[in-house]
């Protein structure tokens, strides 16, 4: 979360990339973040749901899950909160010249009859990449509704991914099937880009296009136990998977800003997405290790706890780093931006920790009870 903050505070203070010096390649990787969460979701959802097919099984002797149960948990975790923030985008902010990133005004059935209502319902990914008016950013409610793309996948994912899990019954049905999206879907996304039927826009956030980014997630849970997967080779594989990628970043293929190409948003995001769902399988075997110690830290937990609600208010949050810290006019480089960075980041853990408390908390208490 705080890789994906910095980039955006990067973007926000339009500091020019020679002036960041050594923060450059970190400030303009922050976006793989959201590609780590990815993994990370996908992984976690999938666990949660082998853990009460297990659970049944030993129960009833049928390995089965509700999926009336799912999407309960899933809404009671992600709507209430959400909504709260969309209101107070919508509402509360609106007309706020501190707010630059803040302009429902702009599509409130100006630019198409939807409105408000794409990023209310989780389809305004698609909509940033098709409709022409939000093509090229020439009418947006603004940035802190752009970042809801991220949200829209991982929705189209809870979606899909359960009940295609229960169509596939065996583990290695669905691992197959897993491995094979993988692998299609960056070829999917070469294919698509270089013969000019779709754009690079359209596949960086398209959640068809980027589902591979949960499924290697999900892939990862359910080798979690296999013992062939041993040490070694898969931390083989996350050297080179996380080589190959950065080989795509360090040539400009892999980038968001500047645009990378065809290959790098194709075959580049395909070994990110299994770098961060290795690392994710790394950590989830490895208990007993220094690194796995160092994020149990109540620090680290407090923020892994606060991080949705984070994603959903840290553009704002920037919105007043910088009428605060950069209330005097001078030139943007990498102090600027680190200033930004810090004073967004504490605006957004105290937000967040608000939220928690005032809408978060009472739903998760509510959630689990779908727990069983």
């Amino acid at each position: 979360m705080t890789a994906v903050i910095l980039w955006h505070v990067a973007l926000a203070t339009r500091a020019p990339a020679t002036a960041l010096g050594a923060l450059r390649p970190v400030a303009y990787l922050g976006w793989a973040g959201v590609d780590l969460f990815f993994a990370l979701s996908g992984f976690l959802i999938t666990t949660l749901l082998l853990r009460e097919e297990a659970k049944s099984a030993r129960e009833t002797g049928v390995p089965r899950f509700s999926l009336r149960r799912f999407y309960v948990r899933r809404a009671l975790r992600i709507l209430p909160v959400f909504y709260v923030v969309f209101a107070l985008l919508t509402w509360g902010l609106r007309g706020v010249a501190m707010f630059r990133s803040v302009h429902p005004e702009r599509v409130a059935g100006e630019a198409l009859p939807f409105g408000l209502l794409p990023y209310a319902t989780f389809w305004s990914n698609y909509l940033h990449a098709w409709a022409p008016s939000h093509q090229h950013h020439a009418v947006t409610p603004g940035g802190a509704y752009m970042v809801f793309w991220s949200l829209c996948v991982e929705e189209h994912f809870y979606l899909l991914w359960p009940p295609a899990l229960t169509l596939l019954r065996t583990r290695r049905a669905r691992v197959i099937a897993c491995l094979a999206l993988c692998l299609a879907l960056p070829a999917l996304r070469f294919v698509v880009v270089h013969r000019g039927l779709d754009t690079l826009r359209s596949v960086h956030m398209i959640s068809h296009y980027r589902f591979d980014a949960l499924l290697w997630g999900a892939l990862a849970a359910l080798l979690l136990d296999v013992e062939f997967l041993r040490d070694r080779p898969r931390r083989l594989l996350l050297a080179v998977s996380s080589l190959g990628a950065l080989a795509f970043y360090a040539t400009g293929a892999l980038s968001v800003v500047p645009v990378g190409t065809a290959a790098g948003f194709a075959w580049g995001l395909g070994l990110l997405g299994l770098a961060c769902a290795l690392v994710v399988l790394e950590v989830a075997r490895r208990g007993d290790t220094a690194v796995v110690r160092a994020l149990e830290l109540a620090p680290l937990r407090w923020v892994g706890r606060l991080s949705y609600a984070m994603y959903l208010v840290h553009v704002p949050m920037i919105d007043v780093a910088r009428a605060v810290y950069l209330v005097e006019p001078r030139a943007r480089g990498a102090a600027e931006v680190l200033g930004v960075f810090v004073l967004a980041l504490a605006l957004t853990l105290a937000v967040a920790q608000a939220l928690h408390v005032a809408v978060e908390r009472p739903f998760l208490r509510l959630k689990d009870r779908f727990a069983g």
